[in-house]
Order: structure tokens, then C-alpha cells, then sequence
């Protein structure tokens, strides 16, 4: 188990960093946040796994604000780099600027985030700004069995 590998003589502390023949990866999406969605994401730091780390024993409101700045970063790190699929970045139509999808979800950690394109297109800076950008509009807790069957969770 995990705390076998924690105790072990071999095992040691590396931060893991990208290979240095990858490209450092480039937000193409900018990150807003709709309504309570912040309050919403703050409710379930008591219930990650990573942010906080389970290592961690402090329950202190410091370390808790800690672990929720740091899960916010995540999440927009990660919706800044359109997780959608290339499916859902096509136009619908020909010529149309709209996506086929209006909303997209993922699971990160203990949270369902919900968002949706709030705007965006081609930049005027070229492939060095934002091209378009993602508002979340709901954060509720991940389902047990995994992916949601159903989007009533959206209108809780």
C-alpha cells in the first residue's frame, strides 16, 4: 500500500517535471467563473483526495484556503488547455462560429466541474493569447460510479 512506499529506504522525493524534449504546454483557453461556482469549489476541499493531500493531518482554515487556491489553479490550468475533444471543437454549419456542444464536464478530484464556452475565437495576438474562453457554471460532487448519467445534478 501507499505507506509501505512512503516508508521504504529506495523511495524518494523528485518533483516531476515535463521531458525537456516535450514543449511546455500552452493555455489556449481563458478561465471565468459564473455565480457561487467559487463557493461551490471551496465547499469540496474537505473532500479531495490531492488538494488537500492526504499526507497532510492539519485541518487549520490556512491550510484549507491553501489547498483551495491550489485546486483552482488546477482546474483552470486544466480547462486553459481545452480539455474538449477535437469532435467538440468543430463548427456546426458551414462557416458557423458555434461549437456542436454547449456544455462540457469533467471530474477532477472530488468535483464535477460544468462549463461552458462563454466567447472567444480567433485572437488578434496570434497563437500566443487565449483563443476562446470557458465559464464554469456548476461544481457539485463527482458521482461514486463515475460519469453522470444524467444532467439533473446541473439544476441542483
Amino acid at each position: 500500500d501507499g505507506d509501505d512506499v512512503a516508508r521504504s529506504p529506495h523511495a524518494t522525493a523528485e518533483v516531476a517535471t515535463f521531458a525537456s524534449w516535450l514543449p511546455p504546454p500552452k493555455p489556449r483557453s481563458a478561465v471565468q467563473w459564473y455565480g457561487n461556482t467559487l463557493e461551490e469549489l471551496r465547499g469540496l476541499v474537505p473532500h479531495c483526495t490531492f488538494y488537500p493531500d492526504a499526507r497532510d493531518a492539519d485541518e487549520s482554515e490556512e491550510r484549507l484556503d491553501g489547498a483551495f487556491r491550489t485546486l483552482r489553479a488546477a482546474v483552470e490550468e486544466v480547462l486553459g488547455l481545452d480539455p474538449r475533444t477535437p469532435q467538440s471543437r468543430g463548427k456546426s454549419g458551414s462557416g458557423a462560429t458555434a461549437t456542436t456542444h454547449r456544455y462540457w464536464a469533467l471530474d477532477f478530484d472530488a468535483a464535477s466541474v460544468a462549463f461552458r464556452l462563454a466567447g472567444g475565437g480567433p485572437s488578434a495576438d496570434g497563437e500566443n493569447a487565449p483563443t476562446a474562453t470557458f465559464e464554469v457554471v456548476k461544481v457539485g460532487r463527482r458521482g461514486r460510479e463515475g460519469a453522470r448519467a444524467d444532467k439533473a445534478w446541473l439544476d441542483a
